[in-house]
């Protein structure tokens, strides 16, 4: 059976997101009904992503304001905004990905789906666009939060590997 069919992902995803946010941001996000468009977070943008692979493979996106990215910073590092640097915004948010991703992973393998993290990585920039080859639509799962005024959208991607011999 794939693992898209025994998880519960869109549960697994928000609850990650949201309990991260919680405990190391004390952030509570406002979950939204609808997707959020790429176009709605206009200006410059933060993405990071982590991967994972095994039994169960896919990637985390989180997509941000370069705004909304400066004040979790400084929150997490408890410096004042005007004096958090890009080195230190791309740390944070690959941390965020690195606890949302192992909260995924902690729940996969517990379901029987083992997999491994990859390193978090982040994208930085006003206009690009960021595609996953290889990984589908139909196996994905996208959530957007608020926060005040600014938005989260998430997008996990998520797929089993069948590894027969």
């Amino acid at each position: 059976m794939p693992v898209t069919d025994t998880i519960l992902l869109p549960e697994l995803a928000r609850n990650a997101v949201e309990n991260v946010f919680a405990t190391m941001l004390s952030i509570e996000l406002e979950p939204l009904d609808a997707p959020i468009d790429e176009s709605e977070q206009g200006g410059e943008r933060v993405v990071g992503s982590i991967g994972f692979g095994g039994r169960a493979t896919g990637i985390v996106h989180l997509y941000l304001s370069e705004i909304f990215a400066r004040e979790i910073t400084a929150t997490m590092l408890g410096f004042p905004a005007e004096e958090v640097g890009g080195a230190e915004i791309n740390d944070v948010i690959g941390e965020l990905c690195n606890m949302i991703g192992g909260s995924l992973k902690s729940n996969l393998c517990d379901q029987g789906f083992s997999c491994q993290l990859s390193l978090p990585s982040v994208l930085r920039g006003k206009d690009f666009q960021l595609e996953t080859p290889g990984l589908k639509a139909e196996c994905s799962v996208e959530a957007g939060f608020r926060y005040q005024n600014h938005l989260l959208r998430t997008v996990v991607f998520l797929k089993e590997e069948n590894h027969g011999g």
